[in-house]
């Protein structure tokens, strides 16, 4: 009915921000097929029950991931060094991008998507 959304990390250049989780909801089925078979004789309107679902990552994980990661990740230049190439990124090249974490669930081998 109503997907969860997890708790995330945005980042708008340089700048890292969370976003809030919001609990979901969800059709408890068996529970509303006992209701509807009751009451759908009395021709009035079935309140049907349904279920909270929690979000996967909740405020106090991004909250952690903001500290621990994002904002040390964006404090000062980046330095990338593969095989015998070394590339270094300063914050005013990162500047121009929007990067969220964390990945959706079609993605588990990446952290970061770009936007």
């Amino acid at each position: 009915m109503n997907t969860p959304t997890n708790a995330s990390i945005e980042f708008d250049g340089v700048t890292p921000k969370t976003t809030k989780a919001k609990k979901g909801v969800d059709l408890d089925r068996e529970e509303a097929s006992k209701k509807i078979a009751e009451k759908m004789l009395e021709g009035k309107t079935i309140p049907l029950p349904v279920n909270e679902k929690e979000p996967d990552i909740k405020d106090s994980e991004a909250q952690r991931a903001l500290k621990d990661l994002a904002k040390p990740l964006v404090s000062g230049n980046l330095t990338v060094k593969v095989g015998s190439a070394t590339v270094t990124l300063t914050r005013s090249s990162w500047s121009r991008s929007r990067s969220s974490w964390p990945p959706t669930a079609s993605s588990n081998s990446s952290w970061i998507r770009r936007s």
